[in-house]
């Protein structure tokens, strides 16, 4: 089957998905999603994975201690509302052994 769609933009997900369902997936559970976006036609998927690793490095090269920003970043299950700064502080701190981290 063929449908053609009269809009260029098919969106997926939003802030929170990778902090309520997101954090617990396994590599299985992404590539199922993946296939299930793309059957249902979408071309756009909001992924914010890896922003905490953007941070742990640009603060660094301001003169940030890793002390500070590993208590300052929080959780994968988190990191959505620290993205959206609706959360000022974590009850950390993380690990720099986090995949993001690059530990």
């Amino acid at each position: 089957m063929r449908r053609d769609s009269s809009v260029p933009h098919r969106f997926a997900l939003n802030d929170t998905d990778d902090g309520y369902s997101g954090a617990y997936r396994d590599w299985a559970s992404y590539e199922k999603q993946i296939d299930v976006l793309a059957l249902h036609g979408v071309n756009e998927v909001f992924v914010q994975m890896g922003a905490d690793a953007v941070y742990y490095d640009t603060f660094q090269e301001f003169g940030y201690a890793k002390k500070e920003l590993t208590s300052w970043i929080p959780g994968p299950a988190h990191q959505p509302w620290w993205l959206m700064q609706n959360m000022s502080g974590f009850g950390g701190p993380v690990s720099e052994k986090m995949p993001d981290l690059g530990g």
